[in-house]
């Protein structure tokens, strides 16, 4: 009896404290100002702008790809 009690009483700390963890991961914005000298957060906002500049760069050179490569087909002479 006493064994299923405190089974109970764990799984219901367990999901409380999971629910408070979660709440308190959400609560912080997103675009978070460094400190001076914090230097793990200045390096981690530093890799997560190279990442996204990298994408936007990435897709840029593929549309422009895209888009030089239809005008040298048609610029070539066709063969008959």
């Amino acid at each position: 009896m006493i064994n299923q009690k405190r089974k109970k009483n764990k799984l219901k700390i367990t999901i409380f404290s999971l629910l408070i963890f979660f709440t308190f991961l959400n609560a912080y914005p997103s675009d978070v100002n460094c400190k001076k000298f914090d230097i793990k957060c200045k390096s981690k906002n530093w890799l997560q702008e190279t990442k996204e500049f990298q994408k936007k760069k990435y897709k840029e050179g593929k549309d422009q790809l895209g888009s030089n490569k239809k005008q040298i087909i048609d610029a070539l002479p066709k063969k008959r």
